[in-house]
């Protein structure tokens, strides 16, 4: 939704919206229901200023009222194919309620950026541009004395970027993201995406390799196909924790079965190598007795999962079967992964 000017059609530079954008605030609601409000005037023919102002109401009498009121009259421009700006003059009256979702919108995002870049001299600063000015010359009445923030429409988007500069003028992009570097900001342009995932650049953790769930084992920011070292100190806590819910898994059978008392006991003592290899690779930084570390480890746990797959597969019910397989898969599939990822330096 741009605001714009009051009557007639421009083109190109021109179709620029020329207007005034205050807000004031009432925080107190002293005297008025009001807590903020805001006013929009677009300019017109000759000069002529027409204007709308968005009440915000602190506390509305009931349930069933709408914390905004709408008084006076909105501008909304509306482009052709033909690049021609038409300018709609909407009274308060007769916004639909797409308008009024449109208008509270930008009124909440508007206040929240001119409180934090226009809060300090905001009146001298529009005295300063429109001298001639005053209060006679606005429908909705002129700029508040009081707690006020204004901008005018050098800032189009009302993002804190000037239009001369903002790489994707008609919407709000505070950041500028530019990822291709085509001056073209992303706000205003689709999203490249290399690898096809689904992923924009922008936002893909493994740009150059298909990854649509975008996973971060070690919460580093690196997709996990593109990361060439998961981070030991993240992952080892994990590794601990998969261990311990292995051994707790078997911990019933166990009770009843020596072999699957000393699986469990080997658990525990892979648990205790793996850590020691991690804390070892941590201190050294040297790769080649972790990846061997890991490496055994990730075959021994392989060596499990065959002994269980045997006869002792009949002394377990099929949930704890199937848990415990899986749980030592995602262990050794772990360990080979950490072994082959480990440019840690």
């Amino acid at each position: 939704m741009n605001l714009g000017s009051g009557t007639g059609a421009k083109t190109g530079d021109d179709a620029l919206p020329q207007e005034l954008h205050w807000i004031s605030k009432n925080p107190e609601a002293k005297g008025t229901q009001d807590e903020f409000k805001k006013t929009m005037c677009s300019e017109g023919n000759k000069g002529k200023w027409v204007c709308g102002t968005i009440y915000k109401q602190k506390n509305p009498r009931d349930a069933n009222t709408s914390p905004f009121r709408y008084r006076g009259v909105f501008v909304f421009n509306r482009t052709t194919a033909g690049g021609t700006v038409y300018a709609d003059n909407v009274d308060a009256d007769d916004l639909t309620e797409v308008q009024k979702m449109a208008l509270f919108a930008e009124f909440t995002k508007e206040r929240v950026m001119l409180e934090a870049k226009y809060a300090q001299r905001a009146k001298e600063q529009w005295e300063r541009d429109h001298p001639d000015d005053n209060d006679d010359d606005f429908d909705a009445g002129g700029p508040p004395g009081e707690d006020w923030y204004y901008k005018c429409n050098n800032d189009a988007d009302g993002d804190g970027v000037a239009n001369e500069g903002d790489n994707c003028g008609a919407t709000f992009n505070p950041e500028q993201f530019d990822w291709d570097g085509d001056g073209l900001g992303d706000a205003c342009s689709p999203p490249v995406d290399w690898d096809g995932d689904g992923v924009g650049n922008g936002g893909d953790n493994c740009a150059l390799v298909p990854n649509p769930d975008q996973e971060d084992l070690d919460g580093d920011g690196i997709g996990f196909p593109c990361d060439v070292c998961l981070d030991p100190e993240v992952l080892g806590p994990a590794v601990e924790d998969m261990f311990n819910v292995a051994s707790d898994v078997l911990a019933g059978p166990a009770a009843a079965n020596a072999q699957i008392q000393q699986i469990v006991l080997e658990l525990q003592q892979l648990d205790g190598d793996v850590q020691a290899t991690l804390d070892g690779f941590t201190s050294s930084g040297d790769p080649v007795p972790y990846q061997d570390g890991l490496g055994q480890a990730a075959g021994a746990v392989d060596g499990l999962i065959q002994q269980l797959q045997g006869p002792l597969a009949a002394l377990l019910n099929p949930a704890e079967f199937g848990q415990i397989l899986g749980i030592l898969g995602d262990i050794a599939v772990l360990l080979q992964e950490m072994a082959a990822r480990s440019d840690c330096a």
